[in-house]
């Protein structure tokens, strides 16, 4: 004898819901509730079922049904309805457990609206064709893979796995470096690259007439008043040290040459050459103390001390005037140059000699630092303006100076539900722009509750405003001990 199957049947007002079978769905219990958690999930509106309830149970290799409090039964053996008395004598119902036998069936009504149905079926067994083996034969083993499947699917695999690979690399890796915010020392960086400014140095040029180029001065006469040659006679003096011939011959003697300055301190020199004009000279010598005198003609690349020679022009120049230039040194310019070279880059000038200025102060007009510049400029840049204040609709409850028994507690209760009002006021501002003034007579009865009734001073109200203002405050209730008319005033602002 073939061994029979539990089904299970649920079914809503007599329609058939679900099915289940043994060892298919079931193997040792079963539950139903009204949670909604459960396949089995029975509603129930008056929240009088458990929301998990083990229905089925199995013991001893027999199945039991627990039986709901409040669930009616049906049982039929044999196509034969049996009543409770029967169950009870051969031991099938006990308490609340029905043993289920194979030899019968039954409804066991749950709920109002489910009912459980059990049976013992036998179970379906299919047999299959020749054709239908054979066919299942074909399609239950996958045939073998051709050389060349075999290559494209390695082909396909590895190109997958490397893309999931480059992916996993590219959102590790790669994008966090090409989407990262930059710094704020970096943006200064990069905007310091791009806008870097490079000072233009002039290449050292030389003036126009360098004293050391300067022409010979050509003698005007041919003849002089003597026969005193420099080379035949004697020159001697008492003075400081010779300076170089070219140039005693232009401007005379410029003093003793020192290396330092009046102060004591060694100093970079600043040299300007000066073109203001052209002079020409006689032959002559600067006059001083001493003893020698000497016959000939005067030669201007010749040496010349302190002391008289043969012949002596008083017209000519016996010193360069400086006046003429200002000065371009800090302090006091010395009183006859420097025998110290010059230090750091020179700067050469080609004009009127009115255009030079003196420095001011002794230092030289600072550059501004680029770097600072430029952090200036961002730091500008990036600083927020602070937003403009935007006034809000504001409501303002005004206290009456008529004097109402318990006014002041009535006040107090409206002040406090000011935020109602407010509220609206907003909320119908936004839509139309509505200020002015609002007089409002309470009327409020002895139980607390309250008429009211509302007087614009102002025609920009809305009428829809205005009886949402009277449902508010018709709403309120307030702590009275007898009727008690009350009067009040609300000023509406908008900004």
């Amino acid at each position: 004898m073939v061994n029979k199957i539990l089904t299970l049947k649920l079914f809503y007002k007599g329609k058939l819901l679900d099915i289940i079978e043994q060892e298919k769905d079931f193997t040792n219990k079963w539950y139903i509730g009204s949670s909604k958690y459960l396949s089995w999930q029975i509603l129930d509106e008056s929240n009088k079922f458990p929301p998990k309830y083990k229905i089925l149970i199995k013991k001893g290799g027999h199945y039991y049904l627990n039986l709901p409090q409040g669930s009616t039964l049906t049982c039929r053996k044999n196509d034969s309805p049996v009543d409770a008395n029967f169950l009870k004598q051969n031991g099938i119902l006990v308490d609340s457990l029905l043993k289920l036998r194979e030899d019968m069936t039954g409804i066991i009504q749950v709920h109002p609206d489910y009912s459980i149905q059990y049976e013992f079926i036998e179970p379906v067994k299919i047999i299959l064709t020749p054709q239908e083996k054979e066919v299942i034969k074909q399609t239950a083993r996958p045939a073998p893979l051709a050389p060349m499947d075999k290559t494209t699917r390695v082909v396909v695999i590895l190109a997958l796995m490397a893309g999931i690979a480059f992916s996993i690399f590219y959102d590790l890796k790669l994008k966090p470096e090409m989407f990262r915010e930059q710094t704020l020392s970096e943006l200064l960086a990069e905007i310091e690259k791009i806008r870097e400014i490079k000072p233009e140095i002039s290449q050292s040029q030389t003036p126009s007439t360098p004293l050391t180029t300067l022409p010979e001065e050509p003698a005007t006469s041919k003849k002089t008043t003597g026969n005193a040659q420099v080379g035949k006679g004697k020159s001697t003096g008492k003075g400081g040290s010779s300076t170089p011939s070219g140039t005693q011959s232009i401007f005379g003697d410029l003093g003793t040459s020192s290396g330092t300055y009046a102060g004591g301190s060694t100093q970079s020199v600043v040299g300007a050459a000066v073109l203001s004009g052209f002079v020409t000279a006689r032959p002559g010598v600067k006059g001083g103390s001493g003893i020698g005198n000497a016959s000939g003609t005067f030669q201007p690349s010749a040496a010349a001390g302190l002391g008289s020679g043969g012949s002596f022009d008083p017209n000519a120049i016996n010193r360069f005037n400086a006046g003429d230039v200002p000065s371009v040194v800090s302090g006091i310019a010395p009183e006859g140059g420097s025998t110290v070279k010059p230090s750091g880059s020179a700067q050469y000038y080609t004009g009127p000699a009115e255009k030079l200025k003196p420095l001011a102060g002794g230092s030289l007009t600072s550059v501004p630092d680029v770097r600072a510049e430029t952090e200036k400029i961002v730091s500008q840049s990036y600083k927020a303006s602070e937003p403009a204040k935007i006034q809000e609709p504001a409501v303002t409850i005004v206290k009456p100076s008529t004097i109402v028994a318990g006014g002041d507690i009535i006040f107090n209760q409206i002040r406090s539900r000011k935020g109602q009002i407010e509220q609206a006021y907003k909320r119908n501002a936004a839509i139309k722009k509505q200020s002015g003034s609002i007089t409002v007579i309470l009327d409020i009865a002895s139980d607390g509750t309250v008429k009211a009734t509302i007087i614009p001073n102002s025609v920009t109200f809305t009428e829809s405003f205005l009886n949402e203002i009277k449902s508010i405050i018709e709403s309120w209730t307030f702590n009275v001990s007898q009727p008690t008319t009350y009067k009040f005033k609300m000023n509406l602002s908008q900004g």
